[in-house]
């Protein structure tokens, strides 16, 4: 069966109102039924809860920074764990030595690997913005680029604090830098996961895929509640890549409205 409103595309439903096919964007639902948005518009069918379910764009809507932003989720998610061994891992697995030696080899691949990652992440909810019109997203970009700059700081005094003199370290301000700059990008970090949960919590009922949208939404925020403990970031990141892993599924199963949507208007134009 083909859509009555798009000939070309296969119908997913029939509406519960006129018995029309409809394909995927066409399919308004409420209260778990299926509607075309012609009936949704015309019919007075749409309480306030199906009227807040219809996107309104920001932008020409695209797949693009949702396939972008899951890739980045899977990298800064697998950097974020890769970042404990960093730390007190790598004083576990090499001993007094690692601290010396282990802790700025693991400590420079995860920083590199998260910046590039939030970066990446950062674009996939910059597109909340774009196909829903939910400036959080906007928000979760630039809080995400932000921690990303100074992961990037970070990883740049270790470098400096290792070239100067090693037995002095005790008196080298260089060395000091690193730690304070790291607990800076880390709560930065902490607050990104934060908006990035409420993001997904937020663009959930827009997905098509509300209850994996919201899952990844709770994981990040307590991921991110974790992560700015400090005493407990280990169990964040390893949260957060369980969060990371769900947003990229949302990313990628998540339905885009149509490109001719009006950016003054809630619903689609009929064809």
């Amino acid at each position: 069966m083909r859509c009555y409103y798009h000939p070309k595309e296969e119908a997913v439903a029939l509406c519960m109102s006129c018995g029309k096919g409809i394909c995927q964007q066409c399919t308004v639902l409420v209260e778990g039924n299926s509607h075309c948005r012609t009936c949704v518009e015309t019919r007075g069918i749409a309480n306030q809860m199906a009227q807040t379910a219809i996107p309104k764009p920001a932008g020409v809507p695209s797949k693009t920074p949702f396939i972008i932003g899951g890739v980045g989720a899977i990298i800064s998610g697998v950097a974020a764990v890769l970042s404990i061994f960093g730390g007190i891992g790598s004083l576990w697995l090499f001993g007094f030595y690692g601290l010396y030696s282990s802790i700025v080899f693991f400590s420079m691949i995860s920083g590199v690997l998260l910046a590039v990652g939030l970066i990446l992440a950062g674009i996939g909810y910059k597109g909340i913005k774009t196909n829903y019109g939910l400036s959080i997203g906007t928000a979760g970009f630039a809080l995400g680029i932000v921690s990303c700059v100074f992961f990037l700081i970070e990883n740049a005094l270790v470098i400096i604090a290792r070239s100067s003199n090693y037995y002095y370290y005790s008196y080298n301000p260089w060395y000091l830098a690193p730690p304070i700059i790291a607990m800076i990008a880390l709560e930065l970090f902490a607050a990104t996961q934060i908006l990035w949960g409420v993001a997904h919590i937020n663009s959930r009922k827009y997905t098509g895929n509300g209850g994996l949208g919201m899952s990844a939404g709770i994981i990040l925020i307590i991921s991110g509640a974790f992560t700015a403990s400090l005493l407990l970031a280990f169990v964040g990141m390893i949260m957060f890549l369980v969060g990371m892993i769900l947003a990229m599924i949302v990313f990628q199963t998540s339905k885009i409205p149509r490109r001719d949507y009006a950016k003054d208007t809630r619903l689609a134009p009929p064809p």
